[in-house]
C-alpha cells in the first residue's frame, strides 16, 4: 500500500515500524547505528539512578513539498518525558523539548521511501533524542 509522505514521517519519528519498502537502505542503516547510541545513552542515564516512565509526542506537520521524485516534509515534534530517580521516585512534572525537524523520501517503484530525519536547529532536542552524524 502506498501511504502519502507526511504520514510515513510522523510514523517514523512517533517511532512506529516501518516496512522495508518505506525506508532506503542508507535510513535503515543510519536508524540501527543510532539506535544503539540511544540504548547506550538510556543504560548511562539509568546507571545514575535515573529512568523514564512515560513519553508523549505530538508532531505537527508545517509543510510538503515534492520536487521530482524527493519530497520534504517539515514538521515539529514536541516531546514530553516523565522521569523517575532512586533518590526521589517519579516526577509529577515532564521534561520538554521541541525540535523542527525535516524528513526527506526518495520515490521508489513500492511508494515513497523515507530516506533522512534530520534537526534543522540544533541544540533543540536532548542528547539521546538526537543522534548526530
Amino acid at each position: 500500500m502506498k501511504y502519502p509522505v507526511y504520514l510515513i514521517a510522523v510514523a517514523a519519528v512517533l517511532g512506529f515500524a516501518l516496512g522495508e519498502g518505506q525506508m532506503t537502505a542508507a535510513y535503515r542503516s543510519k536508524r540501527e547505528r543510532d539506535l544503539t547510541v540511544v540504548a547506550r545513552s538510556k543504560a548511562g542515564f539509568k546507571s545514575m539512578g535515573f529512568w523514564y516512565t512515560s513519553f508523549s509526542t505530538t508532531v505537527t506537520v508545517e509543510s510538503v513539498e515534492v520536487t521530482g521524485s524527493e519530497a520534504g516534509v517539515r514538521f515539529k515534534e514536541l516531546t514530553e518525558q516523565y522521569q523517575a530517580s532512586t533518590a526521589n521516585g517519579p516526577s509529577i512534572a515532564p521534561s520538554a523539548y521541541s525540535l523542527p525537524q525535516t524528513a526527506t523520501f526518495r520515490a521508489s517503484g513500492d511508494g515513497w521511501q523515507l530516506d533522512s530525519i534530520t534537526p534543522t536547529v540544533h541544540g533543540g532536542g536532548l542528547p539521546m533524542s538526537v543522534v548526530e552524524d
